[in-house]
């Protein structure tokens, strides 16, 4: 849950990861998601294909986002690559900051 991240609101939340796609052409996502019992509260994606021209080379991705005031602090946050295509996706060295 968020409140065991910080004592206070985490306003903003900025993360990395360094992947290596196998397709020029990957569906794949990195993605700040945040959830309660079946339903999503905020879910941001940031495509591949915004970092990536290049097949088999790594490459770091960035994000940013902004929780809303409205967000439990109850709730958890997960920070993943998604890929909803076929092709191999391998990710390294997430790096997640909290900002309040």
């Amino acid at each position: 849950p968020l409140k065991d991240i910080s004592s206070k609101r985490i306003r903003r939340v900025e993360y990395s990861c360094w992947v290596n796609l196998s397709s020029s052409t990957s569906q794949a996502n990195l993605v700040l998601a945040i959830d309660t019992v079946g339903k999503s509260l905020l879910w941001v994606g940031t495509p591949t294909k915004e970092f990536v021209s290049v097949p088999n080379k790594w490459v770091q991705m960035k994000g940013k986002a902004t929780i809303p005031a409205n967000i439990n602090r109850e709730n958890e946050i997960k920070i993943y690559v998604w890929d909803n295509g076929k092709d191999a996706v391998s990710v390294d060295d997430f790096e997640i900051t909290f900002k309040e």
